[in-house]
């Protein structure tokens, strides 16, 4: 007997309401008023796509004058990745990978989330809490919030 697993997709809305991220087996960024996908982010054809998981999808405050929209992939290895994505143009992806210390059903990124006003992002991995300002010239995403 087959078992089929039927998880309902992660949704978010960004900050003003105008878009919707899903992540149905792959990650689409919708327009409200449209039909069509802005943007879908994979890095693999749709077919080969049921192995990774994404999970903590999410957009950033905005209150910086632009978005940012955030997901991590499991990419069935010793890494997790964390994708960042500018949210106004879909032109800009940063892929920040973290490693893993053991491959295990519990392992992984644990929670992922921004300071409230969206230019610093936290994920916790096995215990470690890590940081990125969003806004400073350092290793990680800076291109797209704001200016200091």
């Amino acid at each position: 007997e087959d078992i089929i697993d039927l998880e309902e997709p992660e949704l978010a809305f960004s900050a003003d309401g105008s878009k919707f991220a899903m992540n149905n087996g792959r990650v689409s960024v919708w327009d409200i008023r449209s039909k069509v996908p802005l943007k879908t982010f994979t890095g693999v054809p749709k077919s080969n796509y049921d192995d990774g998981f994404v999970q903590f999808l999410q957009f950033s405050s905005g209150k910086l004058g632009k978005e940012v929209l955030v997901f991590v992939r499991d990419d069935v290895s010793h890494l997790e990745i964390i994708h960042v994505i500018d949210a106004t143009s879909f032109e800009t992806e940063e892929m920040l990978p973290l490693k893993l210390k053991r491959i295990d059903w519990d392992a992984g990124v644990g929670g992922l989330f921004f300071d409230p006003s969206g230019g610093t992002l936290y994920a916790e991995l096995e215990g470690t809490l890590y940081e990125w300002d969003l806004q400073e010239n350092k290793p990680g995403p800076e291109w797209w919030i704001g200016e200091e």
